[in-house]
């Protein structure tokens, strides 16, 4: 690009306004000097009140152009790779920026943004580190949402993977498959573009589905040293079961797996990548669960003590501890997005959706003196 390219910040929220209250108008602000630079904001059906919030405090914004608001009262719970690309297909830049409400961007992100992408011609930005596996858990993983790429790279790779329904490793796969596009990374390393609000997981899956209230039981049959099969029913009598692999018991004799480390990825993983799902039903005196593939199982069900049983040896068990529960669903979210990513990975997989996005209804706020506009 020869003149400065235009860039677009990209923001979605569903029951963040705590956040927005604090980082929008800030980073509006802190971002002034790049004139080329523009706002959109997704409002993802939030139920805590943006939809007024926005349009008693920024609609000088929206008149000036700075900032665009759509709003959609389609979704029923937050789903990341769809926020996303909704806010991207709504966006006018040549450069966008994905920004998390709780990120402060920093004075003049935006023209850092320029200066990046008018000295080098095939990169993307992120605070993303090529070795991810091996930083899981730090304080930087809470900005690792936060990238920015051109456009067209983008709609080269048919976006974020909207197959990825529950928590994290969205943003993971995307930087990977960039890459593997030919799409160069360059970290962001400066420290003034670090600063966000820390918050917890609770927070974090108060927007999904399918936590206690959807979950009917747990049930884990440990099949050996190496490996466990978990089943988790639901009240919808939808199931999901798959065989958990601790990958250092696999890969204990493996001395360059112990040495490097290198290629681990991550403690646990799943077996073949496959998740089997299905719908289950009580029959007789079990259960029958009947595969996504019309595959059938019968399992009994002694009551008095919580077990499943497939035959004399395979017994598995109910999970009864509510803080075991919960790790084990937080457990679910992350394995289920990362089961994908690493499938993506192994077989470098570019693109994704290839039947396109999910659509949804949106409306588009003009400002005080306008209307909104279905689009």
């Amino acid at each position: 690009m020869s003149s400065s390219p235009t860039i677009t910040f990209c923001i979605t929220c569903m029951n963040r306004l705590h956040h927005l209250r604090d980082t929008l108008i800030k980073n509006i602000i802190d971002n002034s000097r790049c004139k080329e630079l523009d706002f959109v904001l997704v409002n993802y059906n939030s139920q805590d009140g943006l939809d007024s919030w926005v349009k008693e405090n920024l609609n000088k914004y929206i008149l000036n152009g700075r900032l665009s608001y759509y709003h959609t009262l389609d979704p029923l719970y937050y789903h990341h790779s769809h926020a996303n690309n909704l806010s991207i297909s709504l966006a006018k830049g040549d450069i966008i920026c994905i920004i998390n409400a709780d990120y402060f961007t920093g004075r003049d992100f935006g023209k850092y943004v320029q200066k990046i992408f008018l000295d080098n011609s095939k990169v993307f930005l992120t605070h993303i580190p090529r070795m991810y596996w091996s930083v899981i858990g730090g304080l930087d993983q809470e900005i690792w949402g936060n990238i920015c790429f051109k456009k067209r790279d983008w709609e080269r790779i048919n976006g974020y993977d909207e197959s990825m329904e529950k928590y994290s490793h969205e943003d993971v796969d995307f930087a990977n498959r960039l890459e593997f596009a030919g799409i160069k990374r360059i970290s962001i390393e400066e420290s003034r573009f670090k600063h966000f609000i820390h918050h917890g997981y609770k927070e974090r899956f108060s927007s999904k589905p399918f936590l206690f209230s959807k979950l009917k039981w747990v049930f884990i049959n440990y099949k050996d040293e190496y490996s466990s099969e978990l089943i988790y029913f639901y009240t919808n009598f939808a199931f999901e079961r798959f065989i958990v692999l601790d990958n250092n018991a696999v890969n204990s004799k493996n001395r360059n797996y112990l040495l490097s480390r290198v290629e681990a990825r991550y403690l646990f993983s799943i077996n073949n990548f496959e998740i089997i799902t299905g719908r289950w039903k009580v029959g007789g005196i079990g259960l029958k669960l009947t595969n996504s593939n019309g595959r059938t199982s019968m399992f009994g069900f002694n009551k008095s003590n919580n077990i499943l049983l497939k035959s004399t040896k395979e017994k598995y068990y109910k999970i009864t501890n509510r803080q075991f529960l919960q790790e084990l669903i937080q457990f679910n979210y992350v394995l289920f997005n990362m089961n994908i990513m690493e499938k993506n990975r192994c077989c470098h997989n570019t693109k994704v959706n290839l039947g396109g996005f999910k659509s949804v209804c949106i409306n588009k706020y003009l400002g005080k003196d306008g209307e909104n506009k279905t689009i």
